[in-house]
């Protein structure tokens, strides 16, 4: 569903966004969005759950730890619905959590906080890359 550019070369995206802080939320939409990636948020797990019902992302982006749903809760929920999707996961906390665990999920990228933006654009753009490499 990757919405191409006017030059027809760069796929543009339809991403949802999900962290309990909205700070985290619009500076990964600003830059998301700087990159002409479509950027819709949501606040929590719930949230993620009934937007991804109500339309069709290329992409969802999401914290680890949240209210209600956690990011693992949420990625398995997420790939019964949509098999293919690729969910890219953040987190702060290193204890609860790790990479191994989060991958076994079924998350395609991961990225602790804090991260550089640049680190953020670069793993997120690898993730959709990989997505849509022919098997």
């Amino acid at each position: 569903m990757a919405l191409e550019q006017d030059t027809g070369k760069i796929p543009r995206y339809h991403i949802l966004v999900a962290d309990d802080h909205i700070s985290i939320r619009e500076l990964i939409v600003l830059f998301l969005s700087k990159q002409g990636h479509q950027c819709i948020t949501a606040r929590n797990g719930t949230e993620v759950l009934k937007k991804i019902n109500q339309d069709k992302f290329d992409a969802v982006i999401t914290d680890l730890a949240m209210p209600e749903i956690d990011g693992i809760s949420l990625t398995k929920e997420l790939l019964s619905l949509c098999p293919e999707l690729p969910i890219m996961v953040m987190t702060g906390y290193t204890k609860e959590y790790s990479a191994e665990s989060v991958r076994s999920a079924g998350v395609r990228s991961f990225i602790w906080k804090p991260f550089r933006i640049d680190e953020f654009i670069h793993r997120f753009n690898e993730m959709m890359a990989n997505h849509e490499m022919p098997s």
